[in-house]
Parts: C-alpha cells; sequence; structure tokens
C-alpha cells in the first residue's frame, strides 16, 4: 500500500499517466516476484545438495 502510495505520488509530480504507474507498478512487482523465485529455487538447491552429500557420507 505505501508503494503504490509512493508511486502515486511519484507519477503526479513527474506528469506520468495511469498506463506509465501501473507499467512502473507491474515491474516492480515482477522483479520482486523473480527474486523470491531465485532465492527459493537455492535454498531447494542447496538442500538438495546437503541430502545428497549426506547420503554419500553413510
Amino acid at each position: 500500500m505505501v508503494g503504490a502510495l509512493c508511486l502515486w505520488a511519484i507519477a503526479a509530480w513527474q506528469n506520468l499517466g495511469w498506463t506509465d504507474l501501473f507499467s512502473i507498478l507491474l515491474g516492480s512487482v515482477l522483479m520482486l516476484a523473480g527474486i523470491m523465485l531465485a532465492a527459493f529455487l537455492l535454498i531447494v538447491g542447496f538442500k538438495l545438495v546437503l541430502r545428497f552429500l549426506a547420503n554419500l557420507s553413510e
């Protein structure tokens, strides 16, 4: 909510339209989703590697 309000204030200050505002908001959300997905995949990858190494040492 705060992020959307800040984007609205910047859009009003820069005289941007609603389509530009929506494009910026969508790009920000997609970037955050990509970062979260990458972090999740790294965690899963590390857990799989650790599980594989633990099975090798048995």
